[in-house]
């Protein structure tokens, strides 16, 4: 309120209440405290600041970073029936602007991390509308970027594909797909058997503690 115009001080404060959001209740971070209305609440101040900050420099390659990953976040916990379209809406404007920014700088895996987490949840919202085969495209382009992540660094955590497995294997399931609905059923088990003899790790890959 007192330096409103320090670009450094305006960013902290979004990312802040990032993180307020992704822990009162955004389905981002598991481990949360289940309060989806709070988390919107904060994701909108934070898309806020994001966008204000954008507009300011329109050069800014972090502040258009900045205003996607918000877009993200709002976009995957609006999750009711009746929020269905602006989800819609943020996370096809969050795809735009990640689309943009990969294409200035192709090398970087940054965006594509977020693409698999839009795409994925672009296919949620398809299929609550029941548009059941658009659902299956999404959710097979997450994969694929998912896959070759993976592919192109073995280190990159695999869990959003075992959440595309899963996905797919839903959707299969409600279009009566029996096979295909097996196939990617297997797959999920098989990669949670991975994860689960793996060294344990949460939503922001950082290690947890190993039980006795």
């Amino acid at each position: 309120a007192r330096f409103p115009n320090d670009v450094l001080i305006a960013r902290n404060l979004l990312v802040t209440y990032g993180r307020l959001a992704d822990n009162l209740g955004g389905p981002y971070l598991s481990r949360n405290l289940g309060d989806t209305a709070q988390a919107i609440e904060y994701y909108r101040k934070a898309l806020g600041i994001a966008e204000r900050l954008a507009h300011a420099d329109t050069s800014d390659r972090l502040a258009k970073s900045d205003v996607a990953t918000a877009l993200m976040r709002l976009g995957i916990t609006l999750e009711r029936p009746e929020d269905v379209e602006e989800s819609l809406a943020a996370l096809r404007r969050s795809e735009t602007l990640l689309k943009e920014l990969q294409a200035g700088d192709p090398g970087n895996p940054r965006e594509r991390r977020s693409l698999i987490i839009v795409y994925e949840y672009l296919g949620h919202r398809m299929e609550q509308q029941g548009k059941r085969e658009d659902a299956v495209n999404y959710y097979r382009t997450s994969l694929e970027i998912s896959e070759s992540l993976v592919a192109k660094d073995p280190t990159t955590s695999s869990t959003q594909i075992q959440a595309d497995y899963k996905a797919l294997a839903l959707v299969y399931a409600a279009m009566g797909r029996r096979a295909d609905a097996l196939q990617f059923a297997a797959k999920m088990v098989s990669r949670a058997e991975e994860l689960a003899a793996a060294t344990p790790v949460n939503n922001y890959s950082l290690p947890l503690p190993t039980r006795s």
